[in-house]
């Protein structure tokens, strides 16, 4: 995310005096959907690693030695399991100082943070943590860490960085339909979190091999039993491993360090995405020393985001007497290029409030989510349609990576509180 500059917000506050006559959208000014290049441009290679560092036993030469793992690799996104930051000398805190120099660390307050390396410059759009049920047998991990990323260029995606209750023991059977139950709640979570043609990807330690019913459930769709009731997974999710070239068939390798053949350790992703690589580490761990400094061995994925659409749908409408209102961004974010803000489904004649901001505020307003932090407000008015359509010009100069805000708040009696709102976009420029 930027702190926007005064030049910045100067541009920005000039291109809202340009949005206030309601002007037509010309004909071809609607980019293409996420996932789909609209002018031809090469991909956004991205490179992905999931890595659980083994909590227990925190020392100078554990750091040093998962902190060589980590830098030998470099992945733009890095997702760290059983990294929290308790005790004297912890995970979380002490990898956090010590790949300072190359990552920004995204929810440290969990066993499960997200780093992002400085060099790939991704903007985080927002982000959050999603409880999961804790597994009822054997306790388990409750956090799911996210983000919404965008990489210099304009390609979106979501990241969620999972860690599940064990589904077996070598002692005993685990907690298999706890494992599911998880599960269950992070597709059905992503599935109202991520906006539609945005890629996702769920990465960490899943507690699940290739044959558990949670990793049929997740990449092949087969309903999983919860409670003796089948629920259908609502997402297409694949194995990067085996969209990976080169992999001849061969299934998802074991990714336990103590010799164990058993893949524990997965990078999923949704459509959108093509998969250029994937590997498991397996880098040289001393004689003796199997469990020295993990008991897991870290999975890379590189995937490649067509760039498409720089605009975003955040959701968070509020209904009103016709219902949810809907705000659509169109416009590449070029400077000198158009861009249009079209509202429909509003209640005709009202007062529409467009609300700006360059960051998320995501707080409670009027019976909803107010989800710009306001910049500025401008006071206009739907048609007898419950319309509202605004075109200007993008301010040259802005950088990419810049985010900005809209929602329309709009005085309607049909709302909870006297409002209605449209749901929030984010724009992003390339």
């Amino acid at each position: 995310m930027i702190s926007p500059t005064r030049a910045v917000s100067v541009s920005l506050l000039a291109l809202t005096s340009t949005l206030l006559p309601l002007t037509p959208c010309s004909a071809g000014a609607n980019v293409a959907p996420s996932g789909q290049a609209e002018d031809g441009s090469p991909p956004v290679s991205v490179s992905f690693m999931t890595y659980n560092v083994q909590g227990p036993g925190w020392n100078a030469d554990r750091l040093a030695q998962v902190v060589a793992a980590i830098e030998a690799e470099l992945p733009d996104v890095l997702s760290l399991h059983e990294a929290g930051s308790m005790g004297p000398f912890s995970a979380g805190v002490q990898l956090a100082a010590a790949l300072s120099g190359d990552y920004d660390t995204f929810h440290t307050a969990t066993a499960e943070p997200v780093y992002l390396r400085k060099g790939a410059a991704l903007s985080v759009l927002d982000s959050g943590v999603h409880l999961v049920p804790l597994c009822p047998l054997v306790g388990g991990v409750a956090d799911l860490p996210w983000l919404k990323l965008s990489t210099p260029e304009g390609a979106l995606f979501d990241v969620y960085s999972a860690h599940y209750c064990v589904s077996f023991t070598p002692a005993g059977p685990g907690d298999p339909e706890g494992n599911g139950v998880q599960a269950v709640s992070t597709v059905l979570f992503i599935a109202g979190n991520t906006a539609p043609d945005t890629p996702y990807l769920i990465l960490g330690d899943l507690n699940a091999s290739q044959t558990s019913a949670t990793i049929d459930f997740l990449v092949n769709g087969t309903p999983l039993l919860v409670e003796g009731q089948p629920v259908a997974n609502p997402l297409a999710i694949d194995d990067t491993w085996a969209l990976a070239p080169g992999q001849g068939g061969q299934t998802h390798p074991g990714t336990t360090a103590g010799g164990g053949q058993m893949a524990l350790d997965w990078i999923l992703a949704g459509p959108g995405v093509t998969v250029s690589a994937a590997e498991v580490i397996s880098f040289v761990i001393p004689p003796g020393e199997q469990l020295g400094f993990s008991d897991h061995l870290p999975v890379t994925a590189t995937l490649d985001f067509a760039v498409g659409d720089p605009w975003q749908d955040l959701g968070q409408a509020l209904a009103g007497t016709l219902g949810a209102p809907s705000l659509v961004g169109a416009g590449s974010l070029v400077g000198g290029d158009t861009i249009t803000l079209s509202l429909s489904g509003a209640l005709p004649g009202a007062l529409a409030n467009l609300v700006l901001g360059f960051t998320p505020l995501n707080a409670p307003f009027k019976g909803g989510t107010l989800v710009p932090d306001p910049l500025l407000v401008i006071g206009l008015g739907t048609d007898g349609a419950g319309q509202l359509e605004l075109s200007g010009t993008w301010p040259v100069g802005i950088g990419p990576g810049a985010t900005i805000y809209f929602q329309h708040w709009i005085a309607d009696l049909g709302g909870p509180v006297g409002f209605a709102a449209s749901n929030a976009v984010v724009g992003t420029t390339p």
